[in-house]
């Protein structure tokens, strides 16, 4: 598997998370249906995540539309009981009575912008979104093929990755996969958070080889 190609995969692996943690779609439910098979080209079952790619592909696909409206609803939106799961950074990372939330929120916004990435019509709330950053680091992959394919070198795309990584996601995504897995609501996001958890724990131990590798072709 080429480097390019590791790039593409990581692309498809986070934009299929980012549709499963973003309110259910049509879409969501049409990509999951693909996504094994269209990942496979890239060499998904070369790594460790690969089933639990699989199985929550499967899930959701199996799933209804009408079926994950509600898990989702009673997952991450408040209701008369409080939010089961929160879908941002700021609530798992910040101390409301501190007055960090908009800190957490506005580090994000300066990292996204830092790296020209403006996520068109992505509201001010929803900047430390889940899906949010899971999005962003999919844009930071698809730039990284482009580098590959027409320079042969990442430029700075791997180590934009691992920054938003290691800052923001890799903080408390696991954190948040815990908690939906222990809601078990609904079982294609319980199969989601097991490929986000899985997922992220690859790209924690396979940043940090990719920024060297291309530090060494610098």
């Amino acid at each position: 598997m080429s480097l390019e190609g590791t790039a593409r995969l990581r692309q498809g692996v986070y934009r299929l998370l980012a549709l499963g943690f973003s309110y259910p779609s049509p879409r969501l439910v049409e990509t999951a249906a693909g996504a094994p098979a269209a990942l496979d080209a890239y060499g998904l079952f070369d790594f460790s995540f690969s089933l639990d790619v699989v199985e929550a592909s499967a899930e959701v696909a199996r799933s209804s539309l009408e079926e994950l409206e509600v898990a989702y609803i009673a997952l991450f939106e408040a209701g008369l009981g409080g939010t089961a799961c929160s879908l941002f950074e700021s609530d798992h990372l910040a101390d409301p009575r501190l007055g960090q939330v908009a800190e957490v929120r506005s580090a994000v916004r300066r990292t996204l912008l830092r790296f020209g990435l403006t996520l068109e019509g992505t509201l001010p709330d929803m900047v430390d979104h889940l899906s949010t950053e899971l999005d962003a680091m999919a844009l930071l992959c698809s730039r990284e093929v482009t580098d590959w394919a027409t320079s042969g070198r990442p430029g700075r795309s791997l180590s934009h990755q691992r920054e938003l990584f290691e800052d923001h996601l890799g903080r408390w995504a696991p954190s948040l996969a815990r908690q939906v897995r222990g809601a078990a609501r609904h079982p294609a996001y319980t199969a989601l958070a097991a490929a986000l958890a899985a997922f992220v724990e690859h790209e924690r131990q396979w940043l940090p080889r990719l920024v060297e590798t291309a530090e060494a072709l610098r």
